[in-house]
């Protein structure tokens, strides 16, 4: 349930850096998430399986201490060829952690919200 659902709107309170549901603090980053996670997990799955099945290793990059890197690094059968990849939720949006973190990588990002951009990704 997204807090954007209505019933879920008359029981959050703006507290601090979140809100407060039911006494509980959630911070921003993870109340607007909470809609769209799933969503984005299942596009992500589906990368994975498309990438496996076009020869890619669909590595997930994640240093330590450090945040907002894209979803995926899909490796090619050489490793010369490869693509950073985030998955986003329909109508999901970069936050601007993402955003100055994509700059600075200094290679292009692709950014896929649906199954069918995942497969078109793959045609190209």
């Amino acid at each position: 349930m997204g807090i954007e659902d209505d019933k879920m709107m008359a029981d959050v309170k703006r507290h601090g850096t979140g809100y407060l549901l039911d006494g509980k603090h959630i911070p921003y980053e993870e109340v607007v998430l909470m809609g769209t996670k799933a969503e984005e997990d299942k596009i992500e799955q589906y990368l994975c399986k498309r990438a496996n099945e076009e020869g890619y290793l669909p590595l997930k990059y994640e240093p330590e201490g450090s945040a907002h890197w894209p979803d995926r690094l899909l490796l090619g059968k050489t490793w010369a060829v490869y693509y950073w990849v985030e998955c986003k939720a329909p109508n999901g949006e970069l936050s601007p952690g993402q955003v100055a973190k994509f700059k600075t990588l200094e290679q292009k990002v692709y950014i896929v919200s649906s199954k069918e951009e995942v497969d078109e990704f793959f045609k190209a």
